[in-house]
């Protein structure tokens, strides 16, 4: 009797430290690039433009789970802004490594059928995020956003 006793304690013991809450959420990893982000400044072109935005002028929103992206252009009063639309996108890399956004087109069964670049992605952290058409002209504009909270 003492030694089914014993044995009983032993295995519930041992079935006590085998226990573990193995059930631990997974983090969710989201793309940096995810979310909505203000332009701040535009620079460069053929004039060498340097123009700050106040925040909500220009913005783009960057749906990463369905490649999306809406540019929205508030500086116009009539909503005419060039940069008012949304687009499919890639990000493929170039030559020298630097990712490059690019507007996408797809056939009606979904393939792609071809892209237009549109900038390199030279700056995105959590806050910041650089569009710089330069990294494939000379007379491009730089871009650089602020992620909206």
């Amino acid at each position: 009797m003492r030694l089914l006793l014993r044995f009983s304690v032993i295995l519930m013991f041992g079935v006590f430290l085998g226990c573990s809450n193995d059930e631990t959420e997974m983090p969710v990893i989201t793309d940096p690039l995810h979310g909505t982000w203000n332009m701040i400044n535009q620079f460069g072109g053929f004039g060498g433009e340097n123009t700050d935005f106040e925040i909500g002028d220009r913005y783009w929103t960057f749906d990463t789970e369905n490649s999306i992206v809406i540019a929205v252009d508030n500086t116009y009063p009539d909503g005419t802004g060039i940069l008012n639309q949304t687009y499919d996108y890639v990000i493929e890399d170039n030559d020298n490594g630097i990712p490059i956004l690019k507007k996408a087109f797809y056939n009606e069964d979904g393939t792609l059928d071809g892209t237009i670049r549109i900038a390199g992605i030279t700056t995105l952290t959590d806050t910041t995020l650089v569009l710089d058409m330069n990294v494939f002209s000379f007379d491009g504009f730089k871009w650089t956003f602020e992620k909206a909270l």
